[in-house]
């Protein structure tokens, strides 16, 4: 007779350690979040992450380009989600 290994229970893994950062967002941009989170199938703080990434690479890239352009890029969660709105694959972590 063979056995099933017994369930744990428990919380689910998560991405693992790092350092949790509490956001406030308005509707609208909430809105927009979640609007992509359901098009692309993943979670809130995934999408976040995939923003970032985004981002950043946009202001390296800018950099690569034009070393005088500011360093910040200059972007807002708007602009953000036009970086990512047509993006199949966005920068996986490094």
């Amino acid at each position: 007779m063979t056995t099933q290994p017994k369930a744990r229970g428990g919380r689910p893994k998560t991405t693992g350690k790092g350092t949790l950062i509490g956001i406030r967002l308005q509707k609208p941009d909430l809105k927009a979040l979640d609007d992509y989170c359901e098009r692309k199938g993943v979670t809130r703080p995934e999408a976040i992450r995939r923003f970032i990434r985004a981002i950043l690479q946009a202001d390296r890239d800018q950099a690569k380009t034009d070393p005088t352009a500011p360093q910040n890029g200059g972007m807002d969660v708007g602009t953000a989600f036009q970086v990512t709105k047509n993006t199949q694959s966005l920068p996986e972590k490094s």
